[in-house]
């Protein structure tokens, strides 16, 4: 599911628990969300790529406006059935994660942060089986 999301710079996005054995588990529920938070002055938006599970698999920068977001999803649509097009790092606290980038290089979407490399893995499995098809919901 690919939410796309409106909120203040100063707003917190609360993520669940990355270690859920379902997490990255394909279905056909896979969809892009888009959900408000309380527009204001200097609103921004982003989109994230849930499972069926309501787990996040991938996620954007911030966009100044809805339509830059609306380009990185169709970017995303575009690039994540491609291997090739996924980076995958490891962060300062050595904890595996990963990032969609477009044909140009530039990172379009980063994964949350997995606590083995094989989940990972799995977290990009279910990008790409899920990325290329899922709905768009937008509640912005």
């Amino acid at each position: 599911m690919l939410r796309l999301t409106a909120h203040s710079r100063a707003s917190i996005v609360c993520k669940l628990p990355i270690d859920d054995p379902e997490r990255d588990k394909p279905t056909k529920e896979t969809t892009w969300l888009a959900t408000s938070c309380s527009p204001s002055p200097g609103a921004q938006f982003n989109f994230v790529l849930k499972a069926g599970n309501h787990e996040t698999i991938l996620g954007s920068e911030l966009y100044a406006a809805k339509s830059g977001a609306q380009n990185g999803i169709a970017s995303v649509k575009t690039n994540s059935g491609n291997d090739a097009s996924y980076e995958r790092k490891t962060s300062k606290n050595d904890k595996p994660y990963f990032v969609l980038k477009a044909a140009n290089g530039e990172i379009i979407g980063t994964s949350e942060m997995y606590s083995s490399s094989s989940a990972a893995e799995k977290g990009v499995e279910s990008c790409k089986a899920n990325g290329p098809t899922a709905s768009i919901k937008d509640e912005t």
